[in-house]
């Protein structure tokens, strides 16, 4: 529980402009940073998948694509390696979705 009213105060200090970007970066980078933004990543797609009536593969499947994007940006030490790994991350992600979509409407049949 330290751990996400932690994750929270870095959010807040950082739009309260007591932090620079660099700081909160690192912090958002570090590896045992993931699992709680995995988990309020998942819980706001879930919530936003109900008022909406999402299927629970796309809220699945954009899960799996925003986590793709929080590991790739673990790696990043930089600024420059943070804005090279956002562009492969989107760059893969929207291959990956078009195929996605091409399959569910051509093979599977969805949207019809």
């Amino acid at each position: 529980m330290n751990k996400i009213i932690e994750f929270i105060n870095m959010q807040i200090a950082f739009f309260m402009g007591e932090i620079d970007y660099i700081e909160y970066s690192k912090f958002f980078r570090r590896k045992d940073n993931i699992i709680i933004q995995f988990t309020i990543l998942f819980i706001f797609l879930v919530v936003m998948g109900t008022i909406y009536d999402i299927p629970m593969y796309m809220i699945i499947w954009s899960t799996i694509i925003m986590i793709y994007g929080f590991l790739m940006q673990t790696k990043a030490t930089t600024l420059k390696q943070q804005m090279l790994y956002s562009f492969i991350w989107a760059t893969t992600s929207f291959l990956i979705s078009v195929i996605m979509l091409f399959l569910a409407v051509e093979v599977f049949g969805y949207f019809k």
